[in-house]
């Protein structure tokens, strides 16, 4: 009997030792491997945190959070933890360290541990900045509860801010306890634009809020409402990490747009525990040729700022790789603030900026990005396959010295019978002189701020790409039609009043900004120098006649008769030099100051 008795603790102590498995998992909203990709805001001492709601809480409750795990945009002093369930109330815990180094770091609470209950709750820091930069890292993923923030002016919910829809702050909580949850969660399902009848993928970023493994998952997907699809995934996603999934789709027959919903259904055969975070949806679009495609880069500076120079290199280089498909706006701020007059722009007063340098490209506030030449291309490189079905190009006519009348003629690449666009006009100036840049990127990587690296505290240089006027913040009302046919064209006319900040009308240059309005963002652009046009509607004015006779000599492209500049760019847009050209696709731009002439060539 004593030998039964004994055989039967032990298997009721290993069946309670399987039952209650602990395990520790530092849970956030981005990778919690990944170091942040910029410092949130400007202020050097901030406060960052994210937010638990209580529906998530309720699946961790009786487990504890031990310490946080931070990402740091730079080294600081005072980096102080906390947990509380209200911001503008005493923390509960909190934990001091004196200084800790730029990128992640775990602090551990001394005095005890929080115990979740069924109340939403709050991790977060504050820090000192050792450099000129905020101490409060950002990570590129998004949800709305992973941005609270207090820059000096109280906290504030910057993902829920329609101004600022920002990404994730590097902050987890690092949970201890039995059993907990093998949560996955579906952040997002990207867009898709394809030919018809031509293979695309669906794709979109699974997270992992588990401390186990993930390696197969059921998704469902339907389009347009219809009847869902399941397909099965094999893809290992390790604890609080984010992958992309992608299941291939045969194609679609019919054009224009589609909605597209997708589900996660279970992870190695069992329910996902928290339904709320498991669905996203996009579009795909059914095209009949892809749209040209330039991307719009709105770029918070400041002569005063001291890196902001990063911001002037990286537009030079794109606008040197990329001339037709690199659109730059300097958007001068806070310059009046330090007794600098002639560079703010008020019309663009409504695009704030969580710190300087900062870019936000095609208005997507969710690609808030330093302005470095290769974070920039990686940008372009990332936005250029995402949906679009309109192009635009813009010509224009100086009236008289304050006048221009700007034409934006747009064309989409499928029937549209519920179009929602609008065209939004800017005027940057160009070589505005007497200016000194505040410099601090001295020692800094050449190739990410050039010149500057070898300067001293100023700079004299003349500016580029300066914002003077926005006509339609988020487009003008009835621009575009809400029906529009493939391939027809359709113009909007505006006159526009030159403001008297502009030193030379000349030097001024006409963009057109096509807004998708369902979604906020830029979808296309164009800009040309002021009395003239941007590629495409230079080609449809102009009389075949009069373009001059284009040949290669030597492997150089030359123009018979022409006497003007002469460029070559492959058929992705990047300019090469016109020497030694080998077999392929060109573009070549000809202009003497009056005419452009574009045209196609092949070796």
């Amino acid at each position: 009997m004593k030998k039964r008795h004994l055989l039967l603790s032990a298997l009721l102590c290993a069946a309670l030792t399987t039952t209650a498995q602990t395990a520790t998992i530092s849970w956030g909203y981005c990778n919690q491997n990944a170091n942040p990709e910029n410092s949130f805001g400007n202020a050097t001492t901030a406060k960052g945190a994210i937010y638990i709601p209580a529906e998530i809480a309720k699946m961790y409750q009786g487990a504890t959070v031990s310490g946080v795990r931070i990402g740091l945009g730079c080294g600081s002093t005072n980096v102080k933890i906390f947990v509380t369930e209200d911001l503008n109330g005493a923390p509960i815990l909190e934990e001091t360290k004196a200084e800790c180094l730029k990128g992640l770091t775990s602090i551990s609470f001394t005095q005890g541990t929080y115990t979740i209950t069924d109340k939403g709750f709050y991790i977060g820091y504050s820090a000192t900045s050792k450099t000129d930069e905020s101490p409060i890292g950002i990570s590129n993923l998004y949800d709305e509860n992973a941005c609270w923030a207090d820059l000096g002016d109280g906290w504030k919910n910057y993902a829920a801010d329609p101004d600022y829809k920002s990404s994730a702050l590097s902050i987890f909580a690092r949970i201890k306890g039995d059993n907990l949850p093998k949560d996955f969660a579906l952040l997002d399902v990207n867009d898709v634009t394809q030919k018809k009848d031509t293979p695309f993928t669906i794709s979109g970023t699974l997270m992992s809020r588990s401390p186990k493994m993930g390696r197969v998952f059921r998704i469902a997907y339907s389009i347009d409402g219809g009847e869902e699809t399941i397909a099965e995934v094999n893809k290992k996603i390790g604890p609080g990490i984010s992958s992309y999934f992608e299941i291939e789709h045969p194609g679609l027959s019919e054009g224009g747009m589609h909605a597209l919903n997708c589900r996660i259904l279970s992870i190695d055969g069992a329910d996902d525990p928290y339904e709320p975070n498991n669905t996203a949806s996009g579009n795909i679009g059914i095209v009949g040729r892809f749209p040209k495609y330039r991307m719009v880069v709105e770029e918070g500076t400041g002569t005063w700022c001291q890196y902001c120079p990063q911001g002037i290199w990286g537009f030079e280089k794109m606008n040197e790789k990329y001339p037709d498909n690199f659109v730059g706006i300097a958007v001068h701020k806070q310059e009046s603030y330090y007794g600098i007059s002639g560079l703010d722009c008020p019309s663009y007063n409504s695009l704030t900026f969580s710190g300087y340098p900062m870019a936000i490209v095609n208005r997507n506030s969710k690609m808030n990005v330093t302005p470095i030449p290769s974070v920039l291309e990686s940008a372009y490189q990332a936005t250029s396959e995402a949906l679009r079905l309109g192009e635009v190009n813009v010509k224009s006519e100086l009236v008289n010295g304050n006048t221009i009348n700007a034409t934006a003629t747009t064309t989409f690449v499928t029937d549209l019978n519920d179009a929602d666009y609008s065209i939004s006009f800017v005027l940057t100036e160009d070589n505005v002189s007497g200016y000194y840049q505040s410099n601090g990127c001295k020692g800094m990587p050449y190739e990410n701020v050039g010149p500057f690296s070898t300067e001293g505290r100023t700079v004299v240089i003349d500016m580029q790409h300066v914002a003077r006027e926005i006509f339609g913040f988020r487009g003008l009302e009835n621009s575009v039609p809400t029906t529009v046919k493939a391939e027809e064209p359709v113009t909007f006319t505006k006159t526009l009043t030159v403001p008297s900040s502009v030193r030379d009308v000349k030097n001024l240059n006409v963009i057109a900004m096509l807004f998708n309005n369902r979604t906020g963002l830029i979808e296309n652009a164009a800009q040309a120098r002021v009395g003239e046009a941007s590629v495409e509607t230079a080609i449809a004015d102009i009389d075949d006649s009069l373009v001059p006779e284009i040949g290669v000599t030597g492997g150089k492209v030359v123009c018979t008769g022409f006497d003007g500049d002469i460029r070559v760019y492959t058929v992705d847009g990047k300019q090469v030099a016109n020497q030694n050209l080998g077999r392929g696709i060109y573009i070549v731009k000809a202009s003497n100051g009056k005419q452009t002439f574009v045209k196609r060539i092949a070796l």
